[in-house]
């Protein structure tokens, strides 16, 4: 696989990640809320599967579901879907069954884990949904965990009144924020050491350009890096200097 043609499966270890995967922890055993935001790029989906990947699945069910568009309607009769339900026409009928299934899952200790990513672009009464979903019918136990994922916008639409009782369910939050100019330097490294690339080296310089001009954001670095290791090796040149980091953010629209 070329180096930056698409994130790298095995997550960079970076100073986010244990606090991250610790509030996950928590909204899983907790079988509560979590919300996880941060801007386009940043490896928010990445970051919840390699997190859900880890998790036994002698013990937990994990339903991951990324569509923006979803009804409360079609939320059940996917998730019924993934569970191998046969779906009741009758929305009641479905949503009815796909709790009862959840709790079954829960009482025989396999905690449900539902991922709904784009989560800030999901109606309004979808969100809404999400309370009556994890209600427990017996002893209060919750049915599923549930994690969000979304743009900032997630966590604003979370203040509205409308959502206001949903909000009262967030158990964890966290905000995904772009590497560090340290990371940003080893991602660099990582995907250069991928196989299939070319040996071209970035100069430290062209490594603090990347940081500035992408904010440590890795699909920006992916972006840029690829675009600049395309000119290097137009110009037959086995290191990447800041002048052609610059020439390539102006090809990539960013500068």
């Amino acid at each position: 696989m070329p180096a930056f043609s698409k994130e790298i499966d095995e997550l960079l270890p970076t100073t986010q990640w244990p606090e991250l995967q610790a509030r996950l922890r928590h909204c899983v055993t907790q079988c509560g809320l979590c919300v996880l935001s941060g801007d386009p790029g940043v490896g928010k989906t990445a970051a919840v599967r390699s997190f859900c990947q880890a998790l036994d699945p002698a013990t937990h069910l994990t339903l991951y579901l990324a569509d923006p568009a979803l009804t409360p309607r079609s939320l059940y009769r996917l998730i019924a879907a993934h569970l191998g339900l046969e779906v009741p026409w009758s929305g009641s009928e479905c949503a009815r069954a796909v709790r009862q299934v959840l709790l079954g899952r829960r009482q025989a200790g396999v905690t449900p884990v539902l991922v709904l990513d784009e989560a800030d672009e999901l109606p309004t009464r979808t969100l809404a949904e999400l309370r009556v979903l994890q209600n427990g019918e017996m002893d209060h136990l919750s049915p599923t965990a549930v994690i969000l994922v979304g743009t900032p916008l997630l966590r604003q639409r979370l203040r509205q009144v409308t959502l206001a009782a949903l909000a009262q369910r967030v158990t964890a939050s966290y905000h995904l924020v772009g590497l560090t100019a340290a990371e940003t330097a080893a991602y660099i490294d990582l995907q250069l050491g991928l196989d299939g690339t070319p040996a071209v080296t970035f100069t430290p310089a062209a490594v603090e350009d990347v940081f500035h001009l992408t904010r440590g954001v890795p699909r920006l670095i992916n972006r840029l890096c690829q675009t600049a290791l395309l000119a290097a090796a137009g110009g037959e040149s086995p290191v990447v200097e800041p002048r052609t980091v610059k020439a390539a953010a102006i090809d990539s629209g960013l500068a």
